[in-house]
């Protein structure tokens, strides 16, 4: 009874539960009872550190407890020269490391080794791709061969050396911190190291190649989330081929565009460093090279295209308004993208067929610096796409028309593109496809006062996005366009409804520029019935644009500011703001939204017509001299 009662009460201690619950693991009917002093000992000696008891209990395949118990005697006896009170905590922790290492046979501490170079885990397939000796049979992992390695690497997860874990319908694998860091640093004492990078960097080259048509397919859900699980040994592998091969890493970077893009500003801008970082790493020789080679100008044309587009994104998303803060940056940006628009176009002309599909993108993308032949740029752009039978990017050639009609006030026109890149989308299967062409469609019909139609296409995007789970600024732009279709139909109610969704996804990413934008919708929506706290929120979130250096966020804050100002029927101060907003917007070279540019123009006409011509000439022509820092203060200002 006593030494049940012993046993009971020292099954208590969590190092003991810990052994146990490993212990069974390893054998299923291993007791504790007959083992307690033993177990008692190990966990002792090990000072309750629980990955070292892992390890200890996972020897029970092979010793008893009371061997186990006697090898970590002379295991730390080597170690601290017999001292067992010198023993500190991170040397019984090497100490165990060491043991379980040097229990290993070659074959398995071959692989542990290898498994070293991942980051943040990684599947049963690249396990697999390690010992495929017929995929990169020059860089075969020592003493493990292709057939056994499964084996081997069920071995390591009995010793508790490697854990797993559910994730999806998946499982995925990975080394504790101290056990990669251990294996790492024999597999650089091996001469391994390089040998193991270039079969990491050839498993997620092919990974990166396989999920490049995926991601924007009926498949693309999946595809989305096998690369953000494997985000950090993506930016392992780039880093690497930044250093060793720059074509490789344009390749993997340039693969995973629509990754970066479903990602919102911060994923657009780590895409477009990478990109950047490749571009410059690819020497003057090998880009010469690069034009006597089709397959290096491919991948360097794509890069270029890819790195365009994500920088020009940035320039108008409001993450950039924080990347971007003055004309001088915001300029150099552009000549940049001016730079890599014209070598594409260059690399594709010279490659003829094979790079038609690269050079209608720079054709695309080129007229964002040349309004005055857009519409030729594109339609010779979609005619190549419609030659190619290139669904995806008709559709997008298809929004930039729709804009182009928007320009010229073909509303017609832009309602036809609309429909258009819906139906194609449609035939792709493309879910965010779909839901940004809602979203676009929706956004005309907002320009148009058509706000029933209006709010069915963005409730479909949102229907779209929210179906992927991805893509987060998008259902956030959804819902504050939703919220402008509700004010528009004076459902004040609604409209803050959405409000508080932006703000409840704002919290959710941690952007600031969303919270911020969250807080201008609520205060405009509370414009209609409480003056004073739609002024506090407009505060707040001008302040907030303020403290992050966004410029652009400063602007977009003055109109609101305008519109809290004409509410109050302070018309001079609501054309001082209005024309303040205006002006900067064009000197910062932002392009405002669509249906923000109607908005505007109703406004000024409202003002004016509150004002007279006279004294609406002389507010506006004030608010213009205002810098912006000037016209901020100004709108910070209390009204009396």
């Amino acid at each position: 009874m006593g030494q049940s009662l012993a046993v009971d009460q020292i099954r208590q201690f969590d190092a003991v539960k810990l052994f146990e619950e490993r212990a069974r693991a390893a054998l299923a009917d291993w007791k504790l009872d007959g083992n307690i002093s033993g177990v008692v000992e190990i966990c002792t000696r090990l000072d309750g550190i629980p990955l070292a008891i892992e390890l200890a209990a996972a020897k029970l395949r092979l010793m008893t407890v009371e061997q186990i118990a006697a090898h970590l005697v002379g295991t730390f006896h080597m170690l601290t020269g017999g001292s067992r009170t010198a023993l500190a905590r991170h040397q019984t922790m090497r100490a165990c490391i060491d043991w379980s290492y040097n229990l290993l046979s070659p074959a398995e501490s071959a692989l542990l080794r290898q498994l070293s170079v991942f980051s943040g885990g990684w599947t049963l397939e690249a396990v697999e791709f390690i010992g495929n000796t017929d995929t990169i049979p020059s860089v075969s992992p020592p003493n493990v061969s292709p057939e056994f390695v499964l084996d081997i690497f069920a071995q390591l997860i009995d010793r508790s050396l490697v854990m797993g874990q559910h994730r999806g319908q998946e499982m995925r694998y990975r080394l504790l911190d101290n056990i990669r860091q251990y294996a790492h640093e024999k597999l650089v004492e091996a001469g391994e190291e390089q040998a193991a990078c270039h079969r990491h960097l050839a498993y997620f080259l092919d990974l990166a190649v396989r999920a490049e048509g995926q991601l924007r397919g009926r498949e693309q859900v999946l595809w989305h989330e096998i690369m953000k699980a494997e985000l950090d040994n993506l930016q392992i592998a780039l880093a690497w081929a930044v250093r060793t091969d720059p074509q490789i890493e344009m390749r993997i970077a340039s693969a995973l565009f629509w990754f970066w893009r479903a990602g919102g500003g911060r994923w657009q801008y780590e895409g477009m460093q990478w990109l950047e970082r490749g571009l410059a790493a690819d020497t003057a020789n090998s880009r010469k090279a690069a034009q006597r080679n089709p397959g290096r100008a491919l991948i360097r044309g794509w890069a270029l295209d890819v790195a365009t587009w994500l920088q020009l994104s940035l320039l108008n998303h409001e993450f950039g308004w924080t990347l971007y803060r003055t004309e001088s940056e915001r300029q150099a940006a552009r000549t940049r993208i001016t730079q890599y628009l014209e070598e594409a176009l260059a690399l594709f002309q010279n490659l003829g067929k094979p790079g038609r599909r690269g050079h209608a993108y720079a054709l695309l993308l080129k007229t964002w610096f040349n309004p005055q032949h857009r519409k030729e740029l594109l339609d010779h752009a979609f005619a190549i796409l419609q030659e190619e039978g290139d669904k995806f990017y008709m559709a997008e050639c298809l929004i930039f028309l729709a804009w182009n009609a928007l320009d010229a006030k073909d509303f017609n026109q832009a309602r036809m593109y609309y429909q258009q890149q819906i139906d194609l989308r449609n035939e792709c299967g493309d879910l965010e496809g779909l839901g940004f062409a809602h979203l676009l469609y929706g956004e005309y019909e907002i320009i148009q006062n058509h706000f029933s139609n209006a709010k069915a296409l963005l409730q479909e995007a949102l229907r779209h996005y929210q179906s992927t789970g991805i893509y987060k600024d998008y259902i956030f732009r959804s819902f504050q366009l939703l919220a402008a279709v509700a004010i528009g139909q004076s459902d004040f109610e609604g409209a803050l409804e959405y409000s508080s969704l932006m703000l409840a996804i704002s919290r959710e990413t941690g952007e600031d520029w969303q919270y911020a934008l969250g807080l201008l919708t609520k205060g405009e929506v509370l414009m209609h019935s409480d003056f004073n706290q739609a002024s506090l929120l407009l505060n707040e979130a001008t302040t907030l644009f303020i403290f992050s250096g966004s410029r652009s966020g400063m602007v977009i804050s003055l109109d609101r500011q305008a519109n809290l100002a004409f509410a109050m029927t302070k018309f001079r101060r609501a054309a001082r703001l209005l024309s303040s907003s205006v002006h900067h917007w064009v000197t910062e070279k932002h392009v405002f939204e669509n249906y923000e540019l109607s908005r505007q123009e109703i406004l000024r006409s409202a003002i004016q017509s509150a004002l007279g011509e006279q004294v609406f000439a002389r507010a506006w022509a004030e608010g213009e001299s205002m810098t912006l820092e000037q016209a901020v203060a100004y709108a910070l200002e209390e009204m009396n």
